[in-house]
Parts: C-alpha cells; structure tokens; sequence
C-alpha cells in the first residue's frame, strides 16, 4: 500500500489489514516499530518517548496530572475573604497540585502553551516519514 492513492471506495477494504494489524498497539510499540522501520529518526523516537509518550499520553491518558504540573511549585499563595471587607481575609498556602478545581487550571495552562509545538511536530513528523517512505519504494 505505502502512500500511493487509493480511491475512496477501496478504503474500507485497504484500511482494514493495516488498522487490524497496528490500530490497537499501545503508543511505544508503535514508536518502535516505526524506528525499526526506519520512519522516525533515533531523535523523533526520543522526543516521541520523552516528550509525548511519557508527559502528555502519560498526564492526560493515564490520568497522572503530576506530570503536566511538576515543574510548578506545589504552594500558592491564597487568600480567602468575605463580602464584609478586609477584616475577613484569610491568608494561606494552597498545595495547588493536589486539588482538582487547581490541577485543572494548572493543566489547561500546559496546554495552551504547548500544543503548537507538539502540533508543530507532529505535523513535520507527518512530512518525513512519507518523504522516507516514498525513499524507501
């Protein structure tokens, strides 16, 4: 198959082996194989693990938000007051890492400053692997 065309109504048909084969392999075989298949260079294959695999699949997927916030500091300062003035204000240290409505921003924060690059990458990363399989047809 490669990355030749294919009409639309064979896709159903073309898909299918392909999509069997590899479409339920968990993200790091996928990166190897690709490695051993010569479609990603040894560092496209470190910044897949590194980079991707290990902090977003990792922080998102596996639901370890730890791995999106730990380069935060784990205290933010906080203070809580009422609708009666200043008298009220409370002072304290918040472990923003451990508490979700916080996690949540922390998280959402992550992301807007890093989804383009990784978009950025994945795009390019497109690019090469057809340019080297159209190399090695």
């Amino acid at each position: 198959m490669g990355i030749k065309q294919v009409s639309i109504e064979k896709w159903n048909e073309v898909f299918y082996g392909p999509n069997k084969k590899y479409g339920s392999l968990p993200l790091g075989k996928t990166i190897e194989l690709c490695k051993k298949q010569k479609l990603i260079t040894q560092a496209e294959q470190d910044y897949l693990i590194d980079a991707l695999k290990k902090l977003i699949i990792n922080g998102y997927s596996n639901a370890d938000p730890g791995k999106l916030t730990d380069t935060i500091t784990d205290e933010k300062d906080s203070v809580m007051g009422n609708h009666n003035g200043l008298d009220g204000l409370i002072k304290d240290e918040l472990k923003q890492k451990m508490i979700p409505p916080l996690q949540s921003l922390q998280i959402e924060n992550f992301a807007k400053t890093n989804a383009l690059r990784y978009f950025e990458f994945a795009f390019e990363l497109i690019i090469n692997i057809e340019k080297r399989m159209i190399e090695q047809e």
